[in-house]
């Protein structure tokens, strides 16, 4: 059995792909693929976000959300978000915003708090079942061989 890694990044950098599954009549399926947020960038976010908040005390909500986009944008590295024209939407701050505010939320809690790893992708989990299948028609020739010895 494979054990889920302790460190957040090797030394080169890599990517993470998530999916976040729609939820009727609110956003639909979102994957993407991002590389994480370490604790230091998190640490020096948390400090210009209090900066931010204390300079804007009249609109800190929208700066930090404006912040939050900005951050997130420059980690995803591919999405496939769409517009309700179905036309393929540019990855960036401003179009970020237009998501539905709990998708914004999911988005920011697997990209930037490292909070959520997101859903099983329905693609991804029907290539592990095929898999599956495979693995208990070897196990059950092992089994036959085992038997005819």
């Amino acid at each position: 059995m494979t054990r889920e890694p302790n460190t957040l990044v090797d030394d080169d950098g890599y990517t993470l792909t998530r999916y976040i599954e729609g939820r009727a009549g609110l956003y639909g399926p979102l994957r993407f693929t991002y590389r994480p947020v370490g604790a230091m960038l998190r640490a020096k976010f948390l400090d210009k976000r209090q900066a931010t908040q204390l300079k804007y005390l009249q609109n800190a909500q929208a700066k930090c959300t404006e912040l939050l986009c900005e951050i997130t944008a420059s980690r995803i590295t591919e999405w496939d978000a769409i517009d309700h024209k179905q036309n393929g939407l540019a990855l960036s701050p401003a179009n970020l915003r237009k998501l539905h505010p709990l998708q914004l939320a999911r988005l920011w809690d697997i990209v930037i708090w490292g909070e959520d790893a997101g859903d099983p992708d329905p693609d991804l989990a029907q290539a592990g079942d095929e898999d599956e299948g495979w693995l208990t028609e070897d196990l059950e020739l092992v089994e036959a061989e085992q038997k005819n010895s």
